[in-house]
This record gives C-alpha cells, sequence and structure tokens, in this order.
C-alpha cells in the first residue's frame, strides 16, 4: 500500500498518481475508479439508524478503489507452466489444458531458444528441456497471471 501526501492532496493530482501506481503494477489502465471521502462520528456512532442525533464530520482522508477486468482464459487453480527469462523481460504460459490430449509435447521457440515440453502423466509433473538461462515455474494460473500480468500464453497452432 502506497501512502500519498504532500503534492497529491489536490483531489485531481491523487487521482493521477493512483491511476499510475496501479498501471505500474497491473500493466493496464483501470477500467473504474471510485472514491470515498473520510468521515468520522463525533457522538451517535450507532444510533443514526434507530433515528438518533449524530454529529459526523468530514476528515482529510480517504479511500480509493480501482479496478480493471481478470485475465479469466483459464481457471484461477488450473495448473500453469512459465516460462521467464532470468531478468523477468519475457515470459509465457503453458495451461494444463494445452496437455490433456495424452502426452501432447509442445515445441516452442522462447527468448531466442527452441524449449520442448511435455506433461508425464505418470510422474504428474511438466518435463522441460530448456537451457539454464531460462526459469521454469510450475503454479496455478491465478498466481502467473498476477506476477506476470504481462506475460503472452501459448496458443497451440491450429490446423
Amino acid at each position: 500500500m502506497k501512502t500519498l501526501a504532500g503534492d497529491c492532496l489536490d483531489p485531481h493530482l491523487r487521482r493521477e498518481a493512483m491511476t499510475s501506481a496501479f498501471q505500474q503494477r497491473h500493466e493496464c489502465p483501470p477500467t473504474i475508479g471510485v472514491r470515498a471521502p473520510g468521515r468520522v462520528d463525533l457522538m451517535g456512532s450507532h444510533t443514526d439508524y434507530n433515528e438518533g442525533c449524530v454529529l459526523t464530520l468530514p476528515i482529510d482522508r480517504e479511500t480509493w478503489i480501482l479496478a480493471a477486468p481478470r485475465d479469466d482464459r483459464e481457471h484461477p487453480k488450473a495448473r500453469t507452466l512459465g516460462l521467464r527469462t532470468k531478468d523477468g523481460g519475457v515470459a509465457r504460459a503453458y495451461p494444463m489444458r494445452l496437455f490433456e490430449s495424452g502426452d501432447a509435447a509442445i515445441t516452442d521457440r522462447f527468448a531466442g531458444h527452441d524449449v520442448r515440453i511435455t506433461f508425464s502423466r505418470e510422474r504428474n509433473a511438466f518435463v522441460v528441456d530448456a537451457p539454464e538461462s531460462i526459469d521454469v515455474v510450475e503454479t496455478y494460473w491465478f498466481a502467473w497471471m498476477a506476477f506476470h500480468p504481462g506475460s503472452s500464453v501459448f496458443e497451440a497452432p491450429t490446423d
């Protein structure tokens, strides 16, 4: 969580700062944003719904919520194999559905290298032939996309 202060006291500057932080984290702009101004109940905080007296005052705090659509191409807990360069500059996901037809093998060109990926049903594990300069990560779809939002997703060529 990032605290904004100083020059960001202007609501327009604050929204720009929040939008920029969102875009940097999620690699896409928010499609919706809402703001709730802060308040404090000086007295009567639980009497308002019983027609009692309440004295609410505004304060210099607020809550922002920014959101954008998720990538729901796969089930969040679908097993996923991810490849990424050691510097994190290039990443690609290989969802489990690609390997559901028996012992399917994928040959791909990733970051200038030929890689071969299979799924061993006997071992219940991915088998990857890739150079050491490529990190191999076995994870779930939601986790891969959370940490690699700009990742490409391998799609098998259609005949």
